[in-house]
């Protein structure tokens, strides 16, 4: 991602042209989420929440230390991992790094808004899982049935 600021305050966010990824593109979805970046309400620093209505901020180093205590109290109980769909290798790599040391864990990843029924049924129909990329500028006419093609689909 590119992301355009203004005395330090994000104002666009731009796909990256030099993503194999994405080539550069993105989704209204991902244009919109510089929104979130103004919402009051936000983290803005790992906390935890006492019960009462109150945050106790946390360094990110304390956060790091609470963590790793938790996680060795665990006593060799198996660990699940729940993200959303990760695209970065290096990100990839660490998480498939985590069962080495916590055995029996496993990493699940879930997505609010999901393709995984468009990539199998482009298997099914296609032989190939992907999601289709379409020319538009090619077509003489488009007709949509029910799809917003030119947003999410």
């Amino acid at each position: 991602m590119v992301v355009k600021t203004r005395e330090g305050r994000p104002i666009k966010i731009e796909g990256n042209e030099m993503s194999t990824v994405t080539g550069g593109s993105t989704t209204a979805r991902v244009q919109g989420s510089v929104l979130s970046l103004y919402d009051v309400a936000r983290v803005r620093v790992p906390g935890t929440f006492d019960g009462k209505d109150k945050v106790n901020e946390l360094t990110f180093a304390e956060l790091d230390k609470q963590v790793m205590s938790a996680l060795a109290g665990l006593g060799g109980k198996p660990v699940v991992l729940l993200t959303g769909t990760i695209i970065s290798p290096t990100t990839k790599q660490v998480i498939g790094e985590f069962p080495a040391k916590y055995p029996g864990s496993r990493h699940v990843t879930y997505d609010a808004i999901s393709y995984s029924g468009m990539l199998l049924a482009n298997e099914a129909s296609y032989g190939k899982r992907a999601l289709p990329v379409y020319h538009f500028e090619n077509a003489k006419v488009i007709v949509s049935l029910g799809a917003d093609f030119l947003g999410t689909g």
